[in-house]
């Protein structure tokens, strides 16, 4: 399955959100300071919940954003984000 979202302005990016796909648990993780969370297991079913490899992708977008800050033209363009679901194994990031 391939899901497309649309953002019409790259500022609008607050959180992202690491869901867990055995019980769906969800963990907002902010793109601008990072909380240090200890979370390495779905506090709900004790599935891996990989919180540090999505750490990069959300101060990446929080780093993206501060470089574009100064940018007349931000609203001139949008970014898509697309993604796909691994088939077959859940717990591969």
């Amino acid at each position: 399955m391939t899901k497309t979202v649309l953002i019409t302005n790259l500022n609008e990016i607050k959180f992202v959100k690491v869901s867990c796909k055995h019980c769906g648990y969800a963990m907002q993780l902010p793109v601008k300071t990072w909380i240090e969370p200890n979370v390495q297991l779905c506090p709900v079913c004790k599935s891996r919940f990989p919180v540090e490899k999505v750490k990069k992708f959300a101060l990446a977008i929080g780093s993206l954003q501060d470089n574009l800050v100064d940018d007349e033209n931000l609203s001139d363009f949008k970014v898509e984000i697309e993604t796909e679901e691994a088939k077959g194994n859940h717990e591969k990031l």
